[in-house]
Parts: C-alpha cells; sequence; structure tokens
C-alpha cells in the first residue's frame, strides 16, 4: 500500500487544482482504481466548477459512493497508510461540505483550491466522520 500511495503522491504533487479533473476526490479515485482494479469513470468529470460541485455534493453523498466499495470501518487513531478519510462538516453559507483525503505515514494527502495536493499532519486534521480501508483485490 506504501508504494501505490508513494506513486499517487510522485506523479500528481505538482498539479495545479482543477474542478473535475484534479479536486479533492481525484487521489482518492485513483486509490480506488488501483486497489481494486476497476476503472471507475462514473466517478470522475462530475462537474466543472466550485457551484456544479456543490450541487453535486447536495444532491450524492460521496459517502455512499465509498461505501459501495468491499471495505473494512476504522477507529480514528488505528489508520494506516491507504486509508480513506471522509469528513464532513457544516459551513455557513451551504449545509455541509464534503472532502476526502489518503492517509499516508502520519500525514494526509488532500487537494485544495489554493495549494493543489498537500500532505498535512494528521494530528492538525481532527476526527474524520468515517475511515475506510478498501479491500485490495488478490
Amino acid at each position: 500500500m506504501d508504494k501505490i500511495v508513494y506513486d499517487i503522491v510522485t506523479q500528481q504533487i505538482n498539479r495545479q487544482f482543477e474542478w473535475g479533473e484534479f479536486d479533492c476526490t481525484t487521489p482518492v479515485v485513483v486509490l480506488l482504481e488501483k486497489i481494486t482494479g476497476s476503472c471507475l469513470g462514473e466517478y470522475k468529470n462530475l462537474w466543472h466548477d466550485q457551484q456544479s460541485a456543490m450541487d453535486y455534493m447536495r444532491a450524492h453523498s460521496y459517502l455512499d459512493a465509498l461505501l459501495k466499495f468491499p471495505h473494512t470501518d476504522i477507529e480514528w487513531g488505528r489508520e494506516r497508510t491507504g486509508d480513506i478519510f471522509y469528513i464532513e462538516y457544516d459551513l455557513k453559507h451551504d449545509k455541509s461540505h464534503q472532502t476526502t483525503g489518503i492517509v499516508y505515514g502520519n500525514r494526509l494527502l488532500m487537494v485544495t483550491e489554493a495549494d493543489g495536493m498537500i500532505l498535512l499532519p494528521l494530528r492538525t486534521v481532527g476526527e474524520p466522520k468515517n475511515i475506510l480501508r478498501i479491500d485490495q483485490c488478490q
């Protein structure tokens, strides 16, 4: 799993944020494709700007999409490289915001509009709503 996540980081670390092309969902979709051996085209290019992304998130649960994959729920504090953090929080200007990140050692790999791909210390992120360990194909 370390090599899979390392490859994602090294291949995408310098990409610029772009809605629907390289945003907060992209590294997780790439990880899921590598773990499951499936092409997940239906999870790509679902929006083209911030408004269409927010509209999509209001109508769909990203967590529900993740839960369709065979997985194990992980207790906070027991995560390891390759686990997926699902984070949901309320926003003053909207109902809520959903985002995801991938655990990479003691960091969380995320993509932000301002910075592109970033690696945040896990201790600074706070408790996610869910942590999923996706089952690898044999």
